[in-house]
């Protein structure tokens, strides 16, 4: 993983990817769906890893969950709010060791982490050492062909659901039983619904949408959850294991 890739161009600009630029107003509302929603695992202790500027774990900590953050790219921890940077580690996940205790963390986040990455032997072996058992790995990828998967320049492997399934399932890791997935995605989408109509987006489809107020964002909820969560068309896959040894 080249270190130089993740530089101020990558966070502020769209010179390598087609997001909007990371910043706390672009992702605040994004990042609330997703520490809302892993608060169904009751988590004491969080890893984010590829946490860029860490705004999740600050909103982890925000809700008194205490959290941690390691990425690649030192502008990205440089540039993060100052009363959470030092809970943020420069590190690359291809080769180095991640800078705590064995069995130190009951979740894992590793949101759009994977498809930027050449190889996963280290990420799982690190992943696997400092997850407790029973603890849960939450990560995110984009899907293949889809808007996420072509938007940037530095995304290396955008494989598919089962390619991603073998790979923490060879490496240990456990599915979640049926009933067990069916309710946290079922508390998912209830804080997709929640937040998604106030994040920000510059594709003409929403802008079109929310020139009809209330209405507009109404129809934009409903479209999401629908494209995300329920067709095949949709633009993100949502992977969740667990660590159960005995």
């Amino acid at each position: 993983m080249n270190s130089q890739k993740y530089d101020k161009s990558y966070f502020e600009t769209k010179e390598k990817t087609k997001s909007l630029p990371y910043t706390w107003e672009a992702k605040r509302y994004h990042l609330e769906i997703v520490a809302e929603s892993l608060k169904y695992f009751r988590p004491k202790m969080v890893l984010d890893i590829g946490c860029a500027k860490g705004f999740l774990v600050y909103l982890f900590l925000e809700k008194n969950i205490p959290a941690y953050g390691i990425d690649i790219s030192k502008y990205a921890i440089e540039n993060s709010f100052p009363k959470i940077r030092n809970r943020l580690f420069v590190a690359d996940i291809e080769k180095d060791k991640i800078p705590f205790k064995d069995n130190f963390f009951d979740l894992i986040v590793g949101l759009e982490l994977l498809e930027h990455l050449n190889s996963f032997d280290n990420l799982m072996k690190e992943c696997f050492r400092v997850l407790k058992d029973g603890g849960y790995l939450f990560f995110t990828t984009p899907q293949p062909g889809s808007f996420d998967a072509k938007g940037d320049i530095t995304h290396v492997n955008v494989c598919d659901y089962k390619f991603w399934e073998d790979l923490f399932l060879k490496s240990g890791f456990k599915k979640l039983d049926n009933k067990e997935k069916k309710l946290f995605l079922k508390e998912f989408i209830k804080n997709y619904k929640k937040f998604i109509s106030f994040t920000t987006s510059d594709r003409k489809l929403i802008k079109f949408l929310y020139k009809f107020g209330a209405f507009g964002r109404f129809i934009r909820k409903e479209l999401q959850v629908y494209i995300n969560f329920f067709s095949p068309f949709k633009a993100t896959q949502i992977l969740i294991f667990k660590k159960c040894q005995n």
